[in-house]
């Protein structure tokens, strides 16, 4: 039997259509803090002679770091509540990870979502949509999503083992969940290398994984790479005196299958930094070690 999911499908990032409308010079939306029955008065940060701009910018400039451990921000001004952003915990039901698997259709859930910026080719990342990808798989192949996978990827590879966990609503989480073997997934990275060819048998289309590994738009403040693709992240190392491009993907926990084109090479990670910073960067010991090992 094939594998219970599908590997290349770890992240996802919403990328919208290119419009001609004009953008707003922020992604963020403000908005005034609600006013509840804990004592403390609210009010907009244009009431307390405050300009909006910063501090959109601000909120930019955060989530445009994937790697941030803010959790929250509270501005007082005259002693009013001007300013208040939460995330929320897993544990948290109104975290969107939680809130989409309680939703009796998570993929409502997502679309239902409000646009925080007119479509324009702005980086978000943003897992919800893989779900709904998956779904748009699921519809045009005339079966689900699970089914497809095994019959048109997993079976091929012989991979034998693993779990993909689903939403109560039974679609796939296609997004996250994703348990296989490094040996598996490394597969994966073969077919890439492989015009997407398995043993001399045609997988994948190879207009798709050229597609798939051009840069789509430009991940402006996260650290470890610089551009995403479909479901690819890309950035370069540094080795040897030379400059190799990379395409990756990465899961929770420090999950990672790099590919190398120019140097013919796949890497796997496969870690357990959940909830906690990685003592050991994946990174660091590509550059610093695996590359200076080429001749």
């Amino acid at each position: 039997m094939g594998l219970r999911r599908i590997a290349f499908l770890v992240g996802v990032c919403c990328l919208s259509l290119f419009s001609c409308q004009p953008v707003d010079l922020y992604d963020y939306v403000y908005s005034p803090p609600p006013a509840l029955d804990d004592g403390l008065e609210t009010a907009s940060l244009e009431a307390v002679g405050m300009a909006t701009g910063p501090i959109r910018a601000m909120m930019d400039h955060i989530n445009g770091d994937g790697m941030h451990r803010i959790h929250d921000i509270l501005i007082l001004k005259n002693d009013r509540l001007v300013f208040e952003e939460t995330t929320y915990p897993y544990s948290d039901p109104r975290n969107d990870i939680t809130a989409m698997f309680a939703a009796a259709d998570p993929l409502r859930y997502v679309l239902d979502k409000p646009l925080t910026s007119p479509p324009g080719g702005r980086f978000f990342y943003n897992s919800g949509t893989t779900n709904v990808l998956a779904a748009a798989v699921a519809r045009a192949a005339g079966m689900s999503f699970l089914d497809y996978a095994n019959r048109r990827l997993l079976d091929p590879l012989n991979n034998q083992g693993g779990e993909w966990k689903a939403f109560p609503s039974g679609h796939t989480f296609a997004s996250g969940g994703l348990f296989l073997r490094p040996r598996e997934l490394a597969k994966i990275g073969l077919l890439y290398l492989n015009d997407g060819l398995w043993k001399g048998e045609p997988i994948v289309d190879p207009e798709w994984i050229s597609r798939s590994l051009q840069q789509h738009v430009s991940t402006i403040g996260f650290p470890f790479a610089f551009a995403y693709g479909y479901l690819w992240w890309i950035r370069d190392f540094a080795g040897n005196g030379a400059t190799h491009r990379c395409y990756f993907a990465a899961g929770w926990g420090d999950q990672y299958l790099f590919l190398i084109p120019a140097l013919d090479m796949i890497i796997v990670f496969n870690c357990g930094n959940y909830r906690v910073n990685a003592r050991i960067s994946p990174f660091d010991l590509v550059e610093e070690y695996i590359l200076k090992a080429l001749d």
